[in-house]
């Protein structure tokens, strides 16, 4: 069954693509991929992989693809420490982006790249912005996207190990969140992943528990006599 055959009816969907995500996994998946000269494909050859599937496959008649602009972002300003335990971008990496860039503007598909944002910022305001009209499939691998999902928006991963489609009901179904308590969640345990603290000593199966009782963190602070002592003294 296609991607397309799963999605809900209606118009022709719109396909946001984080090339991003797509970008940083392929080179660390395949790493020793080079040209004869030994010029670095190992991030194209994922990217264009992805492209070529969803072209070939889905047919699609709306489609965007995004990449991080360049830094500081407004998450910087908030946060001066924010990816900070990321090492630069590695040279052979950073060699593939210009390539990159050329090869899709000669598959015709649109490029947006916006300084002081990430790929998926610009994504989650075209999928706001889209969801009423059209079904909106987002097609990446990072988590931080299960936030957008919606009835309209699902999340897309082609990973070479396998597909994977997230509605909000699988969210649900999984975590006991919905896509609008995902970042309340991730603020309670933090993401290491990106160098933000969340609260110490929560981990999921305490923030589930927490959002269960209170189901955003208004709600928590609104409801702060309630909550159990443990929690309160870490918060306090």
């Amino acid at each position: 069954m296609s991607l397309k055959e799963q999605l809900p009816p209606g118009p022709e969907p719109v396909y946001l693509i984080d090339g991003s995500s797509f970008f940083y996994r392929s080179f660390h998946a395949n790493p020793d991929l080079k040209r004869s000269d030994g010029f670095p494909t190992n991030a194209l050859y994922g990217v264009l992989r992805v492209l070529t599937r969803l072209m070939r496959e889905e047919k699609p008649k709306y489609v965007g693809f995004f990449l991080d602009g360049r830094k500081p972002t407004f998450r910087h300003q908030l946060y001066p420490q924010y990816k900070a335990n990321r090492p630069p971008m590695p040279e052979p990496l950073a060699a593939q982006i210009a390539p990159l860039k050329k090869a899709v503007e000669l598959m015709g598909l649109p490029l947006t790249v916006s300084d002081g944002v990430e790929a998926d910022d610009c994504i989650a305001s075209l999928a706001q912005a889209f969801k009423a009209q059209r079904p909106v499939v987002i097609v990446a691998s990072d988590k931080d996207l299960k936030q957008c999902l919606d009835g309209n928006v699902l999340l897309w991963d082609p990973s070479p190990k396998g597909d994977k489609l997230v509605r909000g009901a699988d969210l649900l179904a999984e975590t006991g969140l919905t896509p609008g308590q995902w970042p309340d969640f991730q603020a309670l345990t933090g993401d290491s992943t990106d160098n933000i603290p969340g609260l110490p000593g929560v981990g999921p199966k305490t923030a589930l528990k927490n959002l269960a009782d209170f189901p955003t963190l208004e709600a928590l602070r609104e409801r702060f006599d309630q909550v159990p002592e443990k929690l309160r003294s870490k918060i306090e």
